[in-house]
């Protein structure tokens, strides 16, 4: 069986709205050559600001020291898997803090935006742990000039966050990637047990990956669809569970084309067939309600298919962390407001701030501010003179 990237869906659907780019348009130039990698000597870190030491009292690093292991993480606020990796970095920290090991996780955000978060409660635990309770057992620190960033990320070509760096015991990069998938390296690493080679050709064929992504994500973009889906069928031939998986990639892919083309007729006919077959996938009916959200402005979609879309996120099947009903009424508010429903509108993303992730709740503010100044606006100009 083929190997399988983590995440493509969420892959490629970042990689379209990133580019903003529409069927026709000019794709993004290549990336340059990457300057370091494994094996290059880790370049010193001048972190601006030490928000956390650690438990262990580890002290600030600028050159690494020999015959001592360091994990750089970059991580943000706004970055949900940054944050959700937080409780393993903790648990790696104090499992290793008697091996010389040093987990350094370094945003590029303002030092009050970082202490802002860290006074948070963590979601989903019970207690009052606060963020800052739980990073003290590692080093957490912001470096807002990014030089750091510009050393290892950029020179690396490495794009996404989390995105952590191992380097070794004689100061060279031995391993980079998302710090969730990083145990076995360190372990390797710590333990001299670490073969480098096999990590080299692991990259590779991750590259291959990645260009075949491209490859698929420029056909649906040119509304090759069917294209795309004869090679995906092609390079996972073995394998018609992933084929199935990764199909749903190119589904939703194929919809943001569709959508932002402008075209209302095939925009209302594509999202009546999605909703259908994925009625019960919450994943599906968030990014269709997103979607419409963001061409409302440029596509007239009839009332009835945003209707049907509102139906059915308020059926929306619940995560086991309760996410899904904040995250659907968020949805199903702007839905509303774009065809001018604005009462409702503002009720539910009302319901929608009550069960929202703190972190989220500026946005849903701004935006039940903003609709309710448009009626304030709107009644003062039917009122009689």
């Amino acid at each position: 069986m083929k190997s399988l990237w983590p995440l493509l869906a969420i892959v490629l659907l970042l990689q379209f709205e990133t580019t903003g780019m529409s069927a026709d348009a000019t794709p993004p130039e290549a990336p340059q050559p990457a300057t370091i990698g494994v094996s290059s000597p880790a370049p010193e870190i001048d972190i601006q600001h030490w928000v956390s030491r650690g438990a262990e009292g580890f002290g600030q690093v600028k050159d690494f020291q020999a015959d001592r292991v360091y994990v750089i993480e970059f991580w943000a606020t706004w970055c949900g898997p940054c944050v959700a990796s937080m409780p393993h970095l903790a648990k790696l920290q104090q499992e290793y803090a008697d091996q010389d090991v040093q987990i350094i996780s370094i945003s590029d955000e303002p030092l009050g935006t970082v202490s802002q978060f860290l006074d948070l409660k963590v979601r989903g635990e019970e207690g009052d742990q606060t963020y800052r309770e739980l990073t003290a057992a590692y080093n957490l620190t912001t470096d807002p000039d990014r030089s750091v960033y510009t050393d290892y990320m950029h020179a690396s070509n490495q794009t996404g966050i989390p995105t952590a760096f191992i380097v070794g015991k004689t100061g060279l990069i031995e391993w980079f990637g998302h710090p969730m998938e990083m145990d076995d390296a360190l372990a390797a690493v710590v333990t001299d047990q670490w073969d480098r080679s096999a990590f080299v050709t692991e990259l590779a064929e991750r590259k291959r990956r990645e260009e075949f992504r491209s490859e698929l994500a420029s056909l649906v973009r040119s509304d090759k669809y069917d294209e795309a889906i004869k090679r995906l069928e092609q390079e996972y031939s073995d394998d018609p569970e992933q084929v199935a998986s990764l199909k749903k990639s190119l589904v939703m892919l194929h919809y943001s084309v569709v959508v932002r083309s402008g075209d209302a007729e095939k925009t209302a006919r594509l999202t009546k067939t999605l909703l259908e077959e994925f009625r019960s996938d919450p994943h599906v009916l968030f990014r269709i309600g997103d979607e419409l959200h963001r061409a409302s402005r440029q596509t007239s979609i009839e009332d009835s298919v945003i209707h049907e879309v509102i139906q059915r996120l308020e059926n929306t099947p619940e995560f086991p962390d309760g996410a899904a009903r904040s995250n659907a009424l968020f949805i199903i508010g702007r839905l509303q407001n774009d065809i001018h429903e604005n009462e409702q509108a503002i009720k539910t993303l009302k319901a929608a701030r009550n069960e929202s992730d703190p972190r989220f709740l500026p946005y849903i503010e701004d935006m039940i501010q903003q609709i309710e100044s448009n009626e304030s606006a709107n009644s003062e100009d039917r009122s009689p003179e």
